[in-house]
């Protein structure tokens, strides 16, 4: 677990001394190892000393460092840096170098013969990279809160993004926004350069589509899935010492079944726990995994999460803007990680979205396969996931609409009842207590709009909806989530069902592979089968503990939310929130008290002058 931060003031005569002061310690919980290092009007927190020509500061996991280091006559071994690396690739293949790398990765190269910042971040965006750019400076962070409590750079709160906050499946609609106006994000993917008179950002990476690949048998797939899955946990797991999130579901428990089986020794694991007394599957099967696998049992149930309760404020100043509620669970798996002596933990975090098919594809299906292949796969689909009292006629009557209704039907239906996003404008002002004047000075109904189109483009192949799917804003914003959450305990959060190496195989695979006989990830549960008890790789229930986790938790805090959200909740009025500690809606309470508690942080930054 690292960070970065640095700046570059683009006229000169200004000193970065004090500035890059300010940087450092804002960020002294993730990146204590970094030196402040200046050349003229640069500065940054480096790890270690280079050549005068270069400074770079980076968080950076590379997998490729064998191939890398063949390719650019360095030695593979830990003696040659990630740094070195870096620079030398620079040296070799200029700004094309990005395009090269493999890997979790944020960082800004500085080229003192060019007067020049070279920024990066990775293709799916594990590493966060936030940046404040205008006429004068260019500075940048692992988070946005570094930059926007910094009293010498003024930041105004992005009223939009707090209503996103608040309607969850809002947020987030882009890649680039923050709850500061003026600090923006760096897309995955993405390269930005910066010099003292422009600034240009292009990608580097976009997944293809078109590409596919093609085996004789299902064994063949098997195996190369079961290669590349090897192979992204290996990566992960070389340098450090290392734990698992283990929630019971086929992703999280196939990454620690391998990562058990590469591993020398139990591996830690943990997981929050329902009390047997309730049922939940995803318990019974971490239960039974912990009878089976070569790991630690380091699970926290529900009933022992109080003690944790005086971290809470902690970390909400810490990760400096609000979270959404399902964090919570993973903040106490990363605090007893911490005090293993963890150095990062893994997770199956998005197996779903990568590895999965959307829930449309039965109508792919009738386009490619035929009517009655559609059907047989609907059929599959109610066996497996639906109650058996729910009606199969329903369930057909359901995708039928899908697949065959004529979009000029549901134009006519929603003229004759309204547009979609008319409807959720005002379901939206009302539920969550919006202000209305608030709503249209942030053109709230226009992101509606364009969230209900973000990702379903007419006449969308498969593997466009599946690209769109991987690519879309809401990942990202996940992602830096669990990066921030993470390095507040201070350990690193790893996704090796996120390798892109891996995403791109399952993407170019026959969709068949992917989902078949009902099963979504049919190609993961059939590998994951090699290693896991039937129960947990052929599981057909789909509970969320982490949700009864959150029930629980809040339950437990009513009168700490409930009194909060009374004393203080005068704090998001002037952002066009309506708020009333009488709501029953546990995500509502946490999402009211979280926002309070992080404006009351805010606030108390006003008086430096920093944030207005």
């Amino acid at each position: 677990m690292s960070g970065l931060y640095g700046l570059f003031f683009r006229r000169s005569g200004r000193s970065t001394d004090v500035l890059l002061n300010q940087l450092s310690h804002q960020s002294k919980h993730r990146a204590e190892k970094l030196v402040n290092l200046t050349q003229d009007q640069v500065g940054m927190g480096v790890a270690e000393p280079q050549s005068s020509e270069f400074l770079l500061t980076a968080d950076i996991r590379l997998d490729n460092r064998r191939e890398l280091c063949h390719q650019l006559g360095l030695s593979a071994d830990a003696t040659t840096s990630e740094s070195t690396i870096l620079i030398t690739a620079y040296r070799r293949w200029g700004e094309a170098f990005v395009s090269k790398l493999i890997g979790d990765f944020s960082f800004a190269l500085w080229d003192e013969g060019r007067q020049t910042i070279i920024c990066a971040r990775d293709h799916l965006g594990v590493k966060p990279f936030y940046y404040l750019l205008d006429g004068e400076q260019f500075v940048f962070a692992s988070e946005a809160n570094i930059i926007g409590v910094i009293p010498a750079f003024e930041c105004t709160i992005n009223a939009a993004r707090l209503i996103d906050y608040r309607v969850d499946w809002l947020e987030s609609i882009d890649k680039r926004c923050t709850f500061f106006n003026e600090v923006h994000r760096l897309p995955p993917a993405s390269v930005l350069i910066v010099n003292a008179d422009s600034h240009q950002e292009r990608t580097y990476w976009e997944l293809d589509a078109h590409r596919e690949v093609y085996f004789p048998n299902d064994e063949d797939y098997q195996s190369a899935f079961n290669e590349l899955t090897r192979q992204a946990v290996q990566c992960r797991t070389n340098i450090g010492a290392g734990g698992v999130m283990l929630s019971g579901g086929v992703d999280s428990s196939l990454v620690t079944a391998i990562a058990a089986d590469l591993q020398e020794g139990p591996l830690p694991a943990y997981s929050g726990l329902i009390p047997r007394s309730a049922k939940d599957n995803d318990s019974e099967s971490v239960r039974l995994l912990l009878g089976q696998l070569d790991v630690i049992d380091r699970s926290l149930e529900t009933t022992a999460q109080s003690q944790y309760h005086p971290q809470l404020n902690k970390l909400l100043e810490k990760i400096g803007e609000p979270f959404d509620a399902s964090m919570l669970q993973s903040y106490l798996m990363y605090l007893r990680a911490a005090e293993d002596g963890c150095d990062y933990v893994l997770d199956g975090v998005d197996g779903d979205i990568a590895h999965g098919l959307p829930s449309s594809y039965p109508k792919w299906i009738a386009k490619h396969d035929g009517v009655v292949a559609a059907f047989t796969e609907v059929y599959w689909i109610w066996r497996r996931w639906y109650k058996p009292d729910e009606s199969l006629a329903a369930i057909y009557l359901e995708y039928a609409r899908l697949m065959f209704t004529p979009r000029v039907v549901r134009q006519v239906k929603q003229k004759i009842g309204g547009s979609i996003t008319d409807r959720q404008f005002s379901e939206v002002m009302c539920e969550y207590g919006i202000d209305p004047s608030v709503a249209i000075d942030t053109e709230l109904h226009a992101r509606i709009e364009k969230e209900n189109t973000n990702f379903l483009a007419k006449g969308a192949s498969l593997k466009e909806q599946r690209v769109a799917h991987i690519h879309h804003p809401g990942l990202v914003a996940a992602l830096e989530r669990y990066d921030r959450v993470a390095a507040s305990c201070g350990v690193e959060a790893r996704h090796p069902l996120l390798d892109k190496r891996l995403v791109e195989f399952s993407l170019a695979i026959p969709g068949k592979q992917s989902g078949s006989q009902g099963w979504s990830k049919y190609l993961m549960r059939r590998v994951a089968a090699q290693y896991l008890p039937p129960e947990v790789a052929w599981r057909t229930s789909a509970d969320d503990n982490g949700a009864e986790f959150i029930h629980s938790w809040a339950a437990e805090q009513q009168q700490l939310l409930g009194s909060t959200i009374e004393s203080s909740g005068d704090l998001l009025r002037p952002y066009g929130f309506k708020v009333s500690k009488s709501s029953k809606d546990v995500m509502e309470q946490w999402s009211t008290f979280c926002l309070i508690a992080w404006q009351s942080h805010i606030t108390k930054s006003v008086h430096n002058g920093s944030i207005r």
